[in-house]
């Protein structure tokens, strides 16, 4: 993570710094802060330092030279805490009392830029006026003690939003009182002294890259999650906690994982975290280098966080019932799950340290989350996710060409979030997944609920995000009436659509619009509870007691004033006579001064200003007046805040009811995207059918006709080449297909296709195919185009064993194992072994629907399970003269006997010395490996003779001598073949 004490120059002996007055603030709202006027620093305004005042400067900023954490630990120590600065008590005394104010918070935040309000301005200093000077090209001066640069306070969103893309935290500091306010506290206190002289400050929020609230600063629309972990390292045991602010939802899961960490790595590519919380020195390597190698893609923001930060159970459920006033009974059921609570307790601590803890608690919703939904959901792993990019293409890390960029049509960013976590995990429930196909069928059938179901959707803004927001009690009163004004169209389009509905069984889709919640009374309700009057909320009457006398108090002021201005009328003899509003100076009485020549001016009458034609006063009657109009409208302003949250409040008593029906209309868009891809897509599709009665071996089957890859056929079109594939249907193939077939031929889209086919099914959409009979499938595997994990010190051959462990370990009858190229990572003979027995071992014991692409042809000639195995090849036209192959991408029955390598090599450009050679080394080593082969017992005796009689026939003595010199070299004589 970038960070303001890293990042950024520290004061350095040969900077020369002239400055002003220590609070010299802007105009008109910003001078309001006082300093301290026998300050030894002050100096002439302008003037450069001399000679000591360098020293003098070096010295008050000497904690900046060498720095050390709040515990006094050097920078570079292995326990220094970037996140603390440590301030000399010496340096203390010579600052004033703002600069006391501005450190005092900054020592405790040194690695997060800090955004100080000063009137109508946010201000940075020092290194953090550095970082906004250097990254974003903010003017710097110099002007006060401290180097400075600022923005107006309308702009901090736009500011503070790039930082927190380049991986910055900020926080943001704000004035808790106006300079009325400030007066009448000193006042109250019987005058002022030093330390009171400057308006109270207080830190109000740390914004983070996955704790953002303000929906102007969230840029995306799926879900941002904050993640925090506990693990056991020796037990490979995780307690996870993931928190989506935006929406004030907590995810927990328990994971008890296998070495290689399967079932961690597959909720990380589920949930793709902005930000992480972990345990400084209480987390192992292999957990991180999993972290730092999937989430490389988002580049998230790290915290390491000490022991004492991660809140032990009975601390964190405390916390959780103080704030919620109970503990829910979601989180009563996993209290006993000591990794989970501490997980949770790390996330709290650190939401607590940014100021959102109370905000995100006060809603109360804990959720148990399953990266491995099992006998629910269709299982999909890290892996399966990763190799058929489901949500992130494999070239460069974008969506372009994945799953999810084709399916996800969803109009609402709530609808966007829902449908992530729908194929995640795919249906593995037949009535569930009919239910949606039925839905799919209506709105296709039904062009009038259709176009009725695209107008409810269109346009609505992200009412769940919202939402949270309302019952944080930190939205803003326009977004209240946006929300209330939305559901209510929004309900009024639904009794229309419900008229519509009657005719169709509302089962049908699932309960995706069924269970609506009526919500007009309790919009009613609030809608009655306040007003708007010139962008200024105004309650009921009787709502809130002190609002109304406050109201009453400054109506009485101002009706003085106007009795006042007709008395200055009356004795002028004008009518004319008016008052002027300047600035801050209000209520001047403006005198024409054609009135003036007319009627002497009393002495005691301020002259505030004039123009040619009049002049304005203050009267002792407005001078006595005003202080009290302005206190009670300083009130005012701080009782509207308080009903701006007494009626977010009083919304929050119906927040379920709105929730419901936000969830409602996620599930609507979801159902409205599935029928967008089946029906809209311009690919053709069918609706697939599932058989619950198994035709063979008790297992799963498959048999698609004309299938192809959507998201390749959506930008190739009909030069796509469709294929029918059979697995495990009755009187036909048996569950695996061992897919031989030249390089480039179109093995790995085959076998990817067929996941994703799979993927869409159970989802409930419709399939790229003619037809497609199917079996519900309860996990996919995939051991696809395998790469070094650099990160993690594994060779190809490595992974592709650990991902190929996970198969063995965890596949059933009813899953769909992908195997491709197993073994080529290693020797030949090593290789082959390897396959061989996996091939073996899935067709004698696991019986999964599996299709195993190779380039080891003989593997489907192996006696022991090639009458239980089915054979097909991506078939090709080869022209040796020219030694190019032209690939047909059509799937045939048998086995493809060559891999057509050389011609791929010629094709690619290679010399043709160097492929002819190949070319010869080629056939010889073929000719070794048959013998080889053989006296292994992994090729038939027949397939042996064959060659020996040919060799004799065509006299040909190369081959004879090498069938001689191969048994030479593995001493094997006494082996030769009887013939």
């Amino acid at each position: 993570m970038a960070s303001s004490a890293i990042s950024t120059p520290s004061r350095s002996r040969k900077q020369v710094i002239t400055f002003d007055d220590d609070d010299d603030e802007e105009e008109d709202d910003n001078n309001d802060d006082e300093d301290d006027s026998n300050s030894s620093q002050k100096k002439q305004k302008g003037k450069p330092f001399g000679k000591k005042d360098k020293k003098e400067i070096e010295q008050r900023y000497s904690f900046l030279v060498d720095v050390k954490d709040g515990n006094g630990n050097k920078k570079g120590s292995p326990d220094y805490d970037p996140r603390t600065l440590q301030i000399p008590a010496s340096c203390l005394t010579k600052f004033s009392p703002f600069e006391r104010q501005f450190w005092d918070i900054k020592s405790k935040y040194y690695d997060t830029v800090v955004f100080f309000k000063k009137g109508k301005f946010y201000e940075l200093y020092e290194n953090d006026a550095d970082i906004g000077h250097q990254i974003l090209h903010l003017k710097m001066t110099d002007r006060v003690n401290m180097r400075m640069v600022g923005v107006p306070e309308s702009a901090f969103t736009h500011w503070a939003s790039k930082l927190i893309n380049l991986g910055y935290k900020v926080a943001k500091v704000d004035q808790m009182e106006t300079s009325i306010g400030m007066n009448k506290r000193q006042n109250e206190k019987g005058g002022r002294n030093k330390k009171d002289s400057i308006i109270q400050r207080e830190l109000t929020s740390i914004l983070t890259a996955g704790t953002l609230l303000d929906e102007s600063m969230i840029s995306d629309k799926t879900s941002t999650y904050l993640m925090a972990i506990k693990e056991d390292e020796y037990s490979n045991k995780y307690g996870v906690c993931f928190v989506d602010v935006s929406i004030g939802e907590f995810f927990l899961c328990s994971i008890d994982d296998d070495e290689n960490r399967m079932q961690f790595e597959t909720l990380l590519l589920q949930m793709m975290p902005k930000e992480v919380v972990y345990e400084k020195g209480a987390i192992s390597a292999k957990t991180m280098s999993i972290m730092k190698r999937v989430l490389a893609t988002v580049k998230p923001v790290m915290n390491a966080r000490l022991s004492l930060e991660y809140w032990d159970p009975s601390e964190t459920l405390n916390r959780v019932n103080d704030s919620c006033g109970r503990i829910p009974e979601s989180l009563k059921e996993m209290k006993n799950e000591t990794l989970l609570i501490c997980s949770l307790g790390g996330c709290l601590s650190y939401l607590s340290d940014i100021k959102i803890a109370q905000q995100v608690l006060e809603q109360g919703r804990f959720k148990r989350f399953n990266s491995l939904d099992v006998g629910n959901s269709l299982i999909l792993d890290g892996q399966c996710l990763v190799n058929l990019e489901i949500f992130n293409n494999s070239t460069d890390g974008t969506t372009e060409g994945t799953l999810f960029k084709l399916m996800d049509r969803c109009v609402t960013s709530f609808g966007k979030r829902l449908f992530r976590q729908w194929i995640c995990r795919p249906l593995a429930n037949k009535e569930r997944i009919v239910d949606r196909q039925r839905a799919i069928e209506h709105l296709r059938d039904n062009p009038d609920h259709l176009q009725k179901v695209i107008s409810i959707l269109t346009k609505i803004p992200d009412l769940e995000r919202m939402l949270a927001r309302i019952r944080a009690g930190s939205s803003k009163i326009a977004d209240l009436i946006s929300v209330l004004n939305h559901f209510e169209a929004i309900h009024s389009k639904l009794e229309e659509f419900e008229k519509k509905m009657e005719d169709f069984e509302q089962e049908q889709i699932n309960g995706n619009y069924s269970g609506y919640p009526n919500l007009l009374r309790y919009i009613t309700t609030i809608k009655e509870s306040f007003k708007v009057e010139q962008d200024k909320i105004i309650p009921s009457k009787g709502l809130f007691k002190e609002f109304d006398e406050c109201q009453k108090k400054i109506q009485q002021i101002e009706q003085s004033l106007e009795e006042h201005l007709t008395e200055q009328k009356t004795y002028f003899s004008c009518r004319n006579i008016e008052f002027k509003h300047m600035g801050k100076e209000i209520y001047q009485i403006e005198v024409p001064v054609s009135a003036l020549n007319r009627a002497k001016l009393p002495k005691n009458y301020q002259l505030k200003s004039k123009t040619k034609a009049a002049c304005r006063y203050h009267t002792p009657f407005i001078i006595e007046t005003l202080p009290s109009l302005l206190e009670e409208r300083d009130e005012l302003e701080v009782l509207s805040k308080e009903v701006s949250k007494k009626i977010q409040a009083n919304f929050s008593v119906y927040f379920n009811h709105f929730s419901k029906a936000v969830q409602r209309l996620a599930q609507l868009d979801c159902l409205l995207s599935l029928f967008k891809v089946s029906c809209q897509s311009g690919i053709q599709m069918c609706r697939p059918i599932f058989v619950s009665k198994i035709p063979t071996n008790n297992g799963g089957f498959l048999d698609v006709r004309d299938m192809r890859h959507p998201c390749i056929y959506s930008k190739a079109g009909d030069d796509f080449i469709p294929n029918d594939l059979s697995l495990n249907v009755e009187n036909s193939p048996p569950s695996i297909l061992v897919l031989t077939g030249p390089n480039m031929g179109g093995k790995s889209t085959l076998l990817r296709q067929a996941c994703i086919l799979v993927i869409m099914a159970q989802m409930g959409c419709f399939v790229s195919a003619s037809s497609c009979e199917m079996s519900i499938v309860d996990r996919i595997f995939t051991r696809l185009g395998a790469n070094d994990n650099i990160l993690a010190g594994q060779s190809t051959f490595m992974v592709e064993l650990q991902e190929t462990c996970s198969v063995l370990k965890y596949a059933t009858n009813r899953s769909l194992v992908i195997l491709d190229e197993l073994g080529r990572g290693t020797s030949t003979f090593d290789g082959y072994s390897i396959a061989y027995s996996v091939l073996n071992y899935i067709t004698k014991n696991l019986k999964s629907l599996c299709i195993f692409a190779t380039h080891y042809q003989s593997l489907a000639m192996e006696p022991s399970i090639r009458n239980e195995i089915s054979t097909g090849y991506m078939t090709c036209q080869v022209d040796e003269e020219e030694k190019r192959v032209i690939f047909l991408y059509k799937l045939a029955k048998g086995i493809c006997q060559k891999s057509y390598g050389l011609h791929v090599a010629a094709m690619a450009g290679l010399p043709k010395e160097i492929v002819a050679k190949a070319e010869k080394k080629s056939e010889q080593m073929e000719k070794e490996s048959v013998l080889v082969s053989y006296i292994h017992g992994t090729i038939h005796r027949s397939e042996m003779v064959k060659k020996i009689i040919t060799a004799f026939k065509n006299k040909d003595h190369s081959d004879l001598k090498i069938l001689s010199d191969t048994l030479k070299k593995l001493d094997l004589n006494n082996n030769i073949p009887d013939q």
